[in-house]
Formats: C-alpha cells, sequence, structure tokens
C-alpha cells in the first residue's frame, strides 16, 4: 500500500480509478472529471503504470493539480484478497465520504468487479452518475447513469511525447517549423522526385536541391547530416535522396493540416529509458495526433517498399501510444522491378493481409503522386483520419429481458473464456443459463451449439443489448442470482455486477488456471476460491477457430520454426501439451504478423516467437562502447532483433486477439549451426516465457545479445529449455 501526505476528505470531487496495463483511459477520465482528488488503485503488475500516470496528471497543472494518491491491491488473480484489499481502502481512506467517483476504466475483470461492488454498497446500491468508464477507441467518457449522455472525453495538455512517456517510452524528433513547412512549393518537391528517379541523376546537384528545400521547410539540418553520414558511394547518395525526398514531400503535404488541434512529429526515434545508452527501438516517419489518437505513417520509394511495410508497426504503434494508435503506409509507386509489385497488387496484399490479421484493423495505403486514378491520395487519407469519428460497432434487435433467476454469461469475447464461464456457472447458481451479446448471428448459433455440448440448460434466445454500457446491461438484466464477469467489455461487467447486487446473488470468474472464484453478500462480500476445472485440452480446435491444427503440413513452415518446435517437444515430452501449425499459408513478400506456431496445455497457451542467432563471435559491451565498431556477426543480429521486435508484437497481439489473458509469447534465441542436424550436442536453444506487463521480451533479447548466447546441451535432450517449470506452469496451470 502507497500512501501520499494529504488526506482525502468527503465529497464528489474525490475520484477512486482503477489502474491496468492501458494507462490513456484512466488519464482521459481524470481530466474530464477533474476531481480534486484521485486515488489510484493499482495490482502488482500495474505499479509502474500507475507511477506514471501519477506523474503525468501532476504535470497537467494548468488544468487540473488534483492531489494524487496511489493504492496497491496486490496481484488481483482472486476475489478473495482483492476484496480486503477494497475494504481497507474503503475504511482507511474513503472515511466517511457520503459520495465519490468510481471509474474503472483500467484494471483486469476482478478489480472492476470488486470496485464496482464496493461502490455500490457505499452508495446503497446507487451512485450510478458516479460509476464510469472511457471507451478509448470512440473516445466517449460513459457514465452508469441511462439518463445521461457519453460525453466526450477531455484530452487538453495531452502530447505526443507525454503519451509515450505514459506508456514508458521517450521520444526525440527532427525539429521543423510546420508554418515554413506550408510555404514550400509541392511542385518543386515532386520535380525533385521525377530527376532522382532517373536513371542517370547528378547527385550532387540532387543533394543541394533536398539542402535548399529542407532548409526552406525549417527542417533541423541533422536530418540531412544523419542520413548521408559515412556514406560516399554515389549509388547510396541517391537511395538516400529517393527516400528523403518522399519524407519531405508527406511533411509538406501534412503541413496546412497542422494546427492548434493537430500536432505532428517528424523522423522521431523511440527508445526506452530504463536502458540508458541502449540504441533506438524504432524510428517513426511522421507521427500526427488528434485529441489521444495517433497515427503513425511511414513514408516508402515504392510501392514494393511499402508492401513490407504493411501492418509491421502498428503493434508497436499501439504499444508506444496505447490502442487507438493505427497505421498508414504512404509511397509512389515507383520503378516496378521483374515480378515486383505495383500498386495494384499492393492493394491486392493489403486485403489478404487483413483477412489474415483481423487485429490489425483497417491497414491505410496511401498515394504520393498528384494525381492518381488507383488508390487513396495522401492528404486525402490525411484528412478523412482527422474527420472520421471511430465507430462504436451496430447491435441487433435489443431484448430480451433477463429473468431475475437466470445465471448470466455472456456470448461475447474470447471463445475461451466463454467456454470456461459456461462449463462453471452451474457452481453459481441452478437457474436457467441466459446469454447477453451483440446480436451477431453467428456468435450466438456457436454459443448455443457450446451450451449443448456442455450440458448446459440455456434459454432460447440471446439477450441482445442496446450497447456495452452499465446502463444498457442493467436495461436488460435489472437483475440476476448469478453472472460470470468474464468475458465481455468492461460496462458489460460492471452492469452485471449492479445487477447481481440488485438480486443478492453471486459473482464468478474462471482464472488463468482454470479455477472458480466467486463473492456474494451485500453487506460484507466474502470471496472465495473452487477447485480448478478439467482443463480445456479438448476445446482448443473450437477456441482456435480452425485457424490453427495440429495436423496440417508443415511444408509452408520456415525450417527453422520447424526445427525449434523438434527441440521444443524434446523438451516437453513428459508433459501434456499439443503444437499447432497455421492452417492458411503465410502471406507471401509481407512480414505476416501470425504466429508461427502454437503450443497449447490444460488450460493456456504460447506463441513460439523465434530469433535467429547468426553464427560468429559476438563482442562484449565494453568492447564495443571502447572501440566503436562490431563485427559482421554482430551487425547481423542488430538487423535480426530489430525485425524480431515488430515480429514478436504483431504475433502475440494476434494470438492475444483470439486468446485473451489464456496467451502468453514463448521466446526463443536459436542458433543455425545445429539446425541441420537435429539431436547434434551443437544445438542451440533458450526459450523463456513473457509477461504482458510490459516489454520484457525486448530487454531479455537486447541484455542476452551480450552473454553466451544460449546454453550448450551436454546431455542426450538436445536443447536446453530455460523456465521450464513457468512454462509449463502457465500452460497447464498448478497441476503441472
Amino acid at each position: 500500500m502507497v500512501h501520499g501526505e494529504g488526506k482525502f476528505v468527503a465529497g464528489p470531487d474525490l475520484m477512486v480509478a482503477t489502474v491496468g496495463l492501458n494507462p490513456v483511459p484512466v488519464v482521459l477520465a481524470v481530466l474530464t472529471r477533474k476531481p480534486d482528488r484521485v486515488i489510484l488503485v493499482h495490482s502488482t503488475e500495474s505499479a509502474a503504470v500507475s507511477i506514471r500516470i501519477a506523474a503525468l496528471i501532476s504535470s497537467l497543472t494548468d488544468m487540473l493539480a488534483p492531489e494524487v494518491d496511489r493504492w496497491d491491491c496486490g496481484g488481483a488473480e482472486g476475489f478473495s484478497s482483492t476484496l480486503e484489499s477494497f475494504k481497507r481502502l474503503a475504511d482507511e481512506m474513503l472515511g466517511g465520504a457520503d459520495t465519490y467517483l468510481l471509474d474503472y476504466s483500467g484494471g483486469n475483470k476482478i478489480m472492476t468487479a470488486c470496485a464496482v461492488w464496493m461502490h455500490l454498497r457505499h452508495h446503497c446500491g446507487g451512485g450510478e452518475r458516479q460509476r464510469s468508464y472511457v471507451d478509448n477507441q470512440t473516445g466517449m467518457l460513459v457514465t452508469g447513469s441511462a439518463e445521461d449522455a457519453a460525453l466526450t472525453v477531455v484530452n487538453e495538455g495531452l502530447t505526443l511525447s507525454n503519451l509515450a512517456e505514459l506508456h514508458g517510452y521517450v521520444l526525440d524528433d527532427i525539429k521543423l517549423d510546420w508554418q515554413r513547412a506550408r510555404t514550400v512549393e509541392v511542385a518543386d518537391v515532386r520535380s525533385l522526385i521525377v530527376d532522382v528517379d532517373r536513371e542517370r541523376p547528378q547527385v550532387v546537384r540532387l543533394q543541394e536541391r533536398l539542402a535548399r528545400l529542407t532548409h526552406a521547410a525549417g527542417i533541423e539540418s541533422r536530418w540531412l547530416d544523419e542520413a548521408f553520414e559515412n556514406k560516399r558511394r554515389a549509388r547510396e547518395k541517391v537511395q538516400i535522396v529517393k527516400g528523403l525526398a518522399r519524407e519531405l514531400l508527406a511533411v509538406c503535404l501534412l503541413a496546412p493540416l497542422v494546427d492548434d488541434g493537430v500536432e505532428a512529429m517528424f523522423s522521431v526515434s523511440v527508445t526506452d529509458p530504463t536502458r540508458p545508452g541502449q540504441r533506438r527501438l524504432a524510428e517513426l516517419d511522421l507521427l500526427v495526433r488528434q485529441g489521444h489518437r495517433v497515427l503513425h505513417v511511414e513514408v516508402k520509394s515504392s510501392a514494393e517498399g511499402a508492401r513490407k511495410e504493411l501492418g509491421q508497426r502498428t503493434a508497436f504503434s499501439r504499444l508506444v501510444f496505447g490502442s487507438a494508435a493505427e497505421t498508414a503506409t504512404a509511397a509512389t509507386e515507383g520503378f516496378v522491378r521483374h515480378n515486383g509489385c505495383d500498386w495494384e497488387a499492393l492493394t491486392t496484399k493489403r486485403e489478404e493481409l487483413t483477412r489474415a490479421a483481423p487485429w490489425l484493423g483497417k491497414v491505410s495505403i496511401w498515394r504520393l503522386e498528384a494525381d492518381s486514378d488507383k488508390g487513396v491520395e495522401f492528404a486525402a487519407g490525411l484528412r478523412n483520419w482527422l474527420a472520421t469519428a471511430p465507430d462504436p460497432g451496430a447491435v441487433g434487435n435489443p431484448g430480451p429481458a433477463v429473468k431475475s433467476n437466470s445465471a448470466v454469461v455472456p456470448a461475447i469475447g474470447t471463445k475461451l473464456a466463454v467456454i470456461a464461464s459456461l462449463e462453471r456457472v452451474g457452481d453459481l447458481s441452478d437457474g436457467d443459463v441466459v446469454g447477453v451479446g451483440n446480436g451477431d448471428p453467428a456468435r450466438n448459433s456457436w454459443y448455443f451449439d457450446r451450451c449443448e455440448d456442455l450440458g448446459v440448460e440455456a434459454d432460447e434466445e440471446v439477450t441482445v443489448l442496446r450497447g456495452f454500457s452499465e446502463a444498457a446491461t442493467v436495461e436488460f438484466v435489472p437483475e440476476a442470482a448469478a453472472a460470470m464477469v468474464t468475458p465481455g467489455p468492461k460496462g458489460v461487467t460492471a452492469g452485471l455486477v449492479r445487477a447481481v447486487y440488485a438480486g443478492n446473488g453471486t459473482v464468478g470468474h474462471v482464472g488463468l488456471d482454470g479455477r472458480l472464484h466467486t463473492f456474494s453478500g451485500t453487506e460484507d462480500p466474502m470471496g472465495e476460491e473452487h477447485a480448478p476445472a478439467a482443463g480445456y485440452s479438448a476445446r482448443w480446435a473450437d477456441v482456435l477457430d480452425g485457424r490453427f491444427d495440429p495436423y496440417v503440413k508443415q511444408d509452408g513452415a520456415r525450417k527453422s520454426v520447424r526445427s525449434v518446435a523438434d527441440l521444443l517437444r524434446a523438451c516437453l515430452a513428459d508433459t501434456d501439451v499439443e503444437f499447432w501449425w497455421p492452417v492458411e499459408p503465410r502471406v507471401k513478400h509481407v512480414r505476416d504478423p501470425r504466429p508461427e506456431l502454437l503450443i497449447t496445455g490444460r488450460y493456456g497457451c504460447c506463441s513460439v516467437n523465434v530469433l535467429h542467432l547468426p553464427e560468429g563471435e559476438y563482442p562484449s559491451p565494453g568492447k564495443i562502447q571502447a572501440q566503436r565498431e562490431r563485427g559482421d556477426a554482430q551487425k547481423k543480429l542488430d538487423n535480426e532483433v530489430k525485425r524480431y521486435r515488430f515480429g514478436v508484437l504483431s504475433a502475440s497481439a494476434e494470438a492475444a486477439n483470439m486468446l485473451g489473458d489464456a496467451h502468453r509469447p514463448l521466446v526463443v534465441l536459436h542458433n543455425r549451426r545445429g539446425a541441420r542436424a537435429l539431436g547434434n550436442r551443437k544445438d542451440i536453444v533458450r526459450a523463456t516465457l513473457m509477461s504482458h506487463s510490459d516489454n520484457q521480451w525486448e530487454r531479455f533479447a537486447e541484455i542476452d545479445r551480450w552473454l553466451p548466447l544460449g546454453l550448450w546441451s551436454d546431455a542426450d535432450v538436445p536443447a536446453v529449455l530455460i523456465d521450464r517449470e513457468a512454462v509449463i506452469q502457465h500452460l497447464n496451470g498448478h497441476q503441472g
């Protein structure tokens, strides 16, 4: 527990906000509600996030200067301990407050359920207008009252830099004067692009023209200095001018749109302040911010270059700026090589990739050409992004109302969470099971099939909610005998808790290890932990939705991934696990963001992410810092880590989209030397299980590059698996 020096006073200007791993909605809630005092309730995992939130809130002194305190509610893995923590919070810090604001935008479902229950208890079952959450996608703050319209969030004071710092990163950009950039003639930049694309350009003259235009746009001189540093060959310089001229064109087209409500940054380096002295994690060409929404634009010289970039930065952008971040790729069609990529092929590849990885959302590609009858022109794409409000999603015909003696299980969310809840809902109540959802016919049909498979007596119709807010849920579920608070959106969770409170019923949640957690009691709620389920081994094919199969031919998989799979099988031979391969072939000519291999156990799943270690010697950090030079092997490793950084984030995001918290990325460092001869004692494998909480896998790859990478196997088993017990525990629970 962490206390500030000040003492909180009674009154509605006090806000309690639950904190998870996504900090932006919490900050938006504070900015919108403007409380005088804030208590950030965090778990052990989200403690660092709460510190960053407190720092940002305290820095926005022009708009608000609330007193900020933090409260640690522990692991937040079960109702018993989390409820006790909220009780202590109420007794020690809320004191005799008649009312207080609760924002449950952050935190997991355990924290949300406990926070809402205690708020209901404090307000004798009322206080709807004092409860709220922020929908980070739509940018609206929604209260628990049906009488309140959703509020557009206040985001004054937010910048690209403090959004990045909120997520634990630091930005360093090339400074430019956007007002001066408006004065640059776009036709002059286009003329430079045309000339540099000719077969025999005059490099010196092109460089001079680029320098004049850069100066006219008010761009910091180090942009050119760093780009041409140590470049002596004419061909190298031509390629640099090609790329920089297109970036300059993008700047000039963006400049007229930059105003008081739109912020932009150019040529941005992203670093991690916890690793001082380490190289930048990524370089981003353009960033545009409107409110809390961020657009990251990569500029490429040709359609072929844009194809390689499609969707590659999406997961990283969301890691740095939050889930409201989007990506776009801008390019001219460029010279099309033999069997290369033109704009039509690029558009086809974009559609193919979007189908393969739904979590990417809309992957935008914009043309930098002035007049084009194919595709969206860059400036128009920017204007559309700035003008488009996020769609909250449509629902079917609302209703019918749920009977008060029913047990409710949401039909929305990951399939694994729905199955887990359906299996255990009978332990909460013997009433009929009712599903709530958004009216999607395919999901409803699947829901009833699962009920039939599991022997669950369910209502013949899924209740369709008018929206996913607390008030919209209570409209059709005013009272319930029991409810599973997972899966489903935060607003639905709050609404179901409120319905169960009204019915003096029982709230349930199934943990990652299959254990059922429950609590009940309006006066003195008590949590209870039940025995775990038998497991979901027989359910993985359904959960993975036919996209992965253990028996599919592995011909399309990379040799290194097949080799690593064999090594991991040897390490996990005595455990109840299964290996799954993608059914659909990988999307060619792009960095396909889907996992190449999944491992499932009784309860959990791991996506396998392979980092290749090139052969050679890796000098120590001291030697590199002293001599400022690296060997070929080290340079290859640098490039591999850079590609890998985006790949593992993308694969993890895709797996999490299907599996939720049941997924963890398994990071594998592998040396090719022994890959050709499985069983050879020179095989090297090192693997570790990573958590959701931060970019641990990045630090793992970064730190281990300076160590003896991996371990030589000196036994009959051809690999050594580090953190083996942690992997088994995640896959098979404590029984592993």
